[in-house]
């Protein structure tokens, strides 16, 4: 028998109306709600106790105030009248009705890498504890599953008007199951059959709305509202679904409210899974909310490595923090051990520090696309990977990894660069650098590197946001001395590869054998490009080498930080970029 703790609850109706409940009518038919059997009558099927009234500043009364700008005509009259009627209301001492009474069925399974996300987007929402409670079940896991839920029930659990604890037993499989992510249909027979236990329960309670396999299943979901998202907002998202005929509605997406774990073949396994869930984390730590894990639950311990390389640099400015945390967060959930390099900053340069550092233009030197000059930041972008360069002689590193604090990963990234560099290894390539994330300028075919199918010779490329190093190529890049003539360090590398197609600036430096690579398709990218919302540059936004005003020129229109809309000749995902007159702004 399920385990269940019950707090004494009001009546969750009394004052919501006799005929629909706040938020609009809800059909039976509606697969992401259900109307809840016989209304409990008031002193007879249920106890009493008082419960927070919700005011029309009360959790959830921002959501209320937005729905007549959602449906082009009326669909609940009791909601508009409270909305009219609150201010008046409230200046009278009346009391308003509560918020509805909401069920939410927590359907577990094999969630160990997913769950404590979903747990802290529960604890995150924005509505009154008192009128949810919990119908929790858990079954045939091989992992940390049951535990971690009955360790969060037990931190959280008297928080809620009510909790159902429902285990299952020991672990099992299915009849004619492939592994643990294989739905048969017994499995979705099983699953019918818990949601029907919680329908009931939602009934018995006397709940306004239950909110079905609202997690944690292994199947898809892996966290339900950001950090700022309430309850009522989920709520008339599903409204769209069941709207009176007649009635036009209209669906924003301006806002996130949860996320959506990739699902999994039926003969993967739980590391695939949470190999996909890691990949959503970085998604969400770049284009947020971020999904904050719960405190409440014990989680496995991390292991970060440097994946077989001898220091993993990450530059990162100071003055950026929320860009360090970013990629430090992101380094953190992969098991990646970075060490932090504070950036040059190009602010800080003016022409005494640079002569005092031997730093001049290399002759001639114009942006191949705005007709700019070099500018501070590019200087500083330039010192920050030099610095880095010289430790690597200096230590006699083997072989480096650098990052730039603006990478988007792609998704398993970690043993994805372990497989190129044991596929390298094995075929005793030599090489120097291999490009991770760049931008390709060329729209010619790079040529593939014969038994390495997953690398190409490197052509004219932009960028420098990800990329491995060798000692040998290290050394190379510090004999040509180029602070003595400097150029942006993207175009500075091209050259040293001879790929550049600008001959005076290659005649300025010799030799130009650097043997330079690519990762096919590639495992990086920017998080944000020229045009998005969140794009912000230090090299493009910089004053002049030479301009010690202080001045800041925003340099946006230059090609290297636009995206391209095509995708690259070799499949990188749309990531390494060609081209095209249309992309200059």
């Amino acid at each position: 028998m399920p385990l269940v703790e019950e707090r004494t609850l009001e009546n969750p109706r009394i004052g919501v109306g006799s005929g629909s409940p706040l938020f609009g009518r809800c059909a039976p038919h509606n697969p992401f709600r259900a109307r809840l059997g016989p209304r409990p009558r008031p002193g007879r099927d249920a106890p009493h106790r008082p419960l927070p009234s919700a005011g029309l500043g009360a959790p959830g009364a921002a959501a209320a105030a937005r729905a007549p700008a959602m449906l082009a005509t009326p669909a609940a009259p009791l909601l508009q009248l409270l909305l009219l009627l609150g201010p008046r209301l409230e200046a009278a001492g009346v009391a308003e009705p509560p918020l509805p009474a909401v069920v939410l069925a927590i359907l577990a399974r094999n969630a160990e890498h997913s769950l404590p996300h979903y747990l802290g987007a529960l604890e995150r929402l924005d509505y009154p504890r008192a009128r949810l409670a919990l119908w929790c079940a858990t079954d045939h896991n091989v992992d940390n599953t049951t535990e971690m839920l009955q360790e969060w029930l037990a931190a959280v659990g008297d928080d809620y008007a009510a909790v159902v604890w429902r285990p299952e037993g020991e672990p099992r499989s299915y009849p004619d199951e492939e592994g643990p992510k294989h739905w048969t249909k017994e499995r979705h027979q099983f699953l019918m059959e818990l949601k029907q236990e919680a329908l009931t329960f939602a009934r018995d309670w006397g709940a306004d709305y239950i909110l079905p396999d609202t997690a944690a299943s292994d199947q898809a979901a892996a966290a339900c509202g950001g950090p700022d998202a309430g309850l009522s907002d989920l709520l008339l998202q599903f409204l769209v679904w069941d709207h009176p005929p007649g009635v036009s509605a209209h669906v924003c997406n301006e806002h996130r409210y949860g996320y959506m774990n990739v699902p999994v073949k039926s003969h993967q396994g739980l590391e695939d899974e949470r190999v996909n869930f890691i990949h959503l984390i970085l998604e969400a730590l770049v284009d947020g909310p971020p999904m904050w894990a719960s405190a409440h639950v014990s989680r496995p311990p991390k292991r970060p490595s440097k994946m077989g390389f001898d220091e993993v640099f990450v530059i990162s400015l100071a003055r950026r923090p929320n860009r360090r945390e970013r990629m430090l967060s992101s380094l953190w959930e992969m098991e990646i051990s970075g060490r932090l390099v504070d950036a040059v900053d190009g602010r800080t340069l003016n022409s005494s520090v640079m002569r005092s550092l031997g730093v001049d233009l290399l002759p001639g030197y114009q942006d191949p696309y705005s007709g700019r000059t070099l500018t501070k930041g590019e200087v500083g972008c330039f010192l920050s990977h030099y610095s880095i360069w010289e430790e690597v002689v200096a230590r006699g590193l083997a072989q480096v990894v650098v990052f730039e604090d603006d990478v988007r990963f792609e998704s398993n990234f970690k043993m994805r660069l372990e497989w190129l560099m044991k596929e390298v290894e094995a075929e005793k390539l030599p090489w120097d650098l291999i490009y991770l994330g760049r931008k390709q300028v060329n729209p010619e075919e790079e040529a593939a590197v014969e038994g390495l199918p997953h690398l190409v010779v490197a052509g004219y490329s932009y960028w420098t946001l990800a990329y491995v190093l060798s000692l040998a190529g290290a050394r190379k890049l510090l004999a040509s001395q180029p602070l003595r003539r400097m150029l942006p360090v993207d175009e500075f590398l091209p050259i040293m590869f001879d790929q550049h197609p600008n001959e005076q600036y290659k005649a300025h430096f010799w030799p130009r054998d650097l043997r330079a690579f690519s990762a096919r398709p590639l495992l990086a990218a920017p998080t944000h490009y020229a045009g998005d919302a969140e794009w912000l540059s230090d090299t493009e936004t910089s004053s002049p080498w030479d301009d010690d005003s202080g001045r800041l020129v925003s340099w946006s229109g230059s090609y290297k930080t636009l995206r391209d809309p095509r995708q690259d000749l070799a499949g990188s995902s749309g990531h390494s970029l060609h081209p095209h007159p249309q992309d200059e702004l």
